[in-house]
C-alpha cells in the first residue's frame, strides 16, 4: 500500500473516500514527527533496508489495527460527496477533533482536514466549531502516554524515529526522549506486540540501530 507517496490535501476532490483519509491521515503523521527529529533525510535512508517492504505493510495493518481499536473504524468505509456534503460526514469530523485533542501540531492538522472545516462553515455546523474549540483547548495537556496517545506515538515515530530497527528497550528509551513523557517500560513492548510490529525481529539477527542520543540529536548503529 505504497500510495503514501501520493501527498497532497482533500482540497478540490469530488469524492472523499475513508481509505484515502487514513493513508494521508497517517503518512501526515510520519512527516510530522520525522520533521520534528530532523529525520526526513535518514527516514530515504533506512527505506533502502532489504526488509521495508515487509515492515512497511506490516505497519499499515497496524495503523488499521489502532483506528479500529479505538472506535475509528467507519473512516476506513467512509464515502461522501465534497460538493453537495451528501453522506456522513460524521466519522471525517470526528476524526478531526481527536487529532485536535491528541496532536501536538493543531497547524498541521487543520492543513490536512481544512475541507472538513470549509463544508461544516458552509453547512452552518455551530456545535461542530464548539466542539473545535474544545478540542483545540485541550490538546496537547501534558500526561503520562498510555491507551490511546502510546500507540499514536509508537506508530508515528516507528519509522521516523526507527523504533523499527530497535530493540524493545532501545526502542522505548528513544520513545520518552522523543515524546518527553512519561512511559512504561513494560506498557511500550506489549504495545508494539498488541499492535503486532516486529520490525527488523525475524528478519535479521540484531538490531540495527542501537539507541538515541537527545542531546546530539545522533543513533548509534550496529557494526
Amino acid at each position: 500500500m505504497e500510495s503514501e507517496e501520493r501527498e497532497g490535501s482533500l482540497r478540490g476532490k469530488d469524492i472523499w473516500l475513508g481509505r484515502e483519509i487514513f493513508e494521508q491521515t497517517t503518512r501526515s503523521v510520519e512527516l510530522v514527527f520525522a520533521r520534528k527529529l530532523g529525520n526526513c533525510e535518514r527516514l530515504e535512508v533506512w527505506r533502502e533496508r532489504e526488509f521495508y517492504a515487509a515492515a512497511r505493510q506490516e505497519w499499515w495493518t497496524a495503523w488499521q489495527r489502532y483506528f479500529f481499536r479505538h472506535g475509528l473504524g467507519p473512516v476506513l468505509s467512509f464515502r461522501a460527496d465534497s460538493v453537495s456534503g451528501r453522506g456522513d460526514l460524521e466519522p471525517m469530523k470526528g476524526i478531526l477533533l481527536l487529532c485536535l485533542r491528541r496532536s501536538d501540531d493543531h497547524a498541521e492538522t487543520l492543513r490536512n482536514m481544512a475541507e472538513v472545516v470549509r463544508v461544516a462553515a458552509r453547512n452552518g455546523d455551530v456545535e461542530f466549531f464548539k466542539s473545535m474549540s474544545a478540542a483545540l483547548e485541550s490538546g496537547g495537556v501534558e500526561e503520562k502516554i498510555e491507551g490511546f496517545l502510546l500507540g499514536y506515538h509508537i506508530l508515528g515515530y516507528w519509522f521516523s524515529g526507527a523504533l523499527w530497527l530497535m530493540s524493545d528497550k532501545a526502542g522505548w528509551a528513544a520513545l520518552c526522549a522523543y515524546s518527553g513523557k512519561a512511559i512504561e517500560r513494560d506498557a511500550y513492548r506489549q504495545a508494539c506486540r498488541r499492535l503486532k510490529l516486529r520490525g527488523y525481529k525475524g528478519r535479521v539477527g540484531k538490531a540495527p540501530v542501537l539507541g538515541y542520543d537527545k542531546v546530539s540529536g545522533t543513533y548509534r548503529y550496529a557494526e
